[in-house]
């Protein structure tokens, strides 16, 4: 259940940032039409319908704008999943793509979220109702028999993501809450492409649940192909910290 618990996290995470990346990258383009009042309306109606209709969940937007630099701001969004229950609420989230390596076929995005509320809860196959949310409305063909994942041709570089003020629930399959967490903030950057990628992350929280505590997390990982190397982790929980 723990490992199946851990790839719907890891697949749900870059689905996340594929997805924020595409949505900053549609909008870059759209960005001169949506800067004035009535293309901003426009786009915004235009990019929930699209992502409504490409995902299982559903989605709501109060508000949205063009920032300088030609990055946008979400205001109000809230999502969710397929049963009907609200899986993630951002305050306001800050979104843009940087598109001059498109030729070498690199996007890089930098993203802000304020005040995200996140609901995790785990269905009887393992699987996260946020992850149900976010998969595609049209499944991908299955994999042929020992092929392993297809390797990715674009390269996403997360040139910074900062999340301050968060909150997080994570209820078993049983009900019981694994975790709760609130005050969470978090500074990261990475990317990943056809070669590996890398991941830098700093976390902090404030834990109600399994125990009580301030939190902190420090991870740095480096993905060559298929070998997985860790050169800093060091965690910590109230007065025990764990160093790797």
């Amino acid at each position: 259940m723990h490992r199946t618990a851990a790839r719907a996290v890891r697949l749900l995470f870059w689905s996340l940032l594929g997805l924020c990346a595409a949505v900053a990258v549609t909008l870059s383009a759209l960005a001169a039409f949506a800067a004035t009042p009535p293309g901003t309306r426009v786009v915004a109606r235009l990019l929930i319908e699209r992502v409504d209709e490409a995902v299982a969940g559903r989605l709501a937007l109060q508000g949205f704008e063009v920032v300088p630099g030609g990055g946008v701001e979400l205001r109000g969004l809230e999502v969710w999943d397929p049963d009907g229950h609200l899986v993630l609420q951002v305050s306001r989230a800050r979104l843009s793509a940087d598109l001059t390596r498109l030729r070498s076929r690199v996007v890089g995005l930098v993203v802000e979220l304020d005040g995200p509320s996140v609901l995790l809860e785990e269905e009887p196959d393992g699987r996260l109702s946020l992850a149900r949310a976010f998969e595609p409305t049209v499944p991908s063909p299955p994999e042929p028999p020992g092929s392993g994942p297809a390797r990715p041709s674009w390269t996403l570089r997360l040139t910074r993501l900062t999340l301050r003020g968060g909150d997080l629930w994570w209820r078993g399959v049983d009900g019981v809450s694994r975790l709760e967490a609130s005050g969470v903030g978090a500074e990261a950057e990475g990317s990943y492409g056809p070669k590996g990628g890398f991941a830098e992350l700093r976390l902090r929280a404030d834990l109600a649940a399994p125990v009580e505590g301030p939190a902190a997390l420090d991870l740095a990982a480096h993905l060559d192909d298929d070998r997985l190397t860790v050169p800093v982790l060091a965690a910590s929980l109230g007065e025990t910290r764990l160093e790797g």
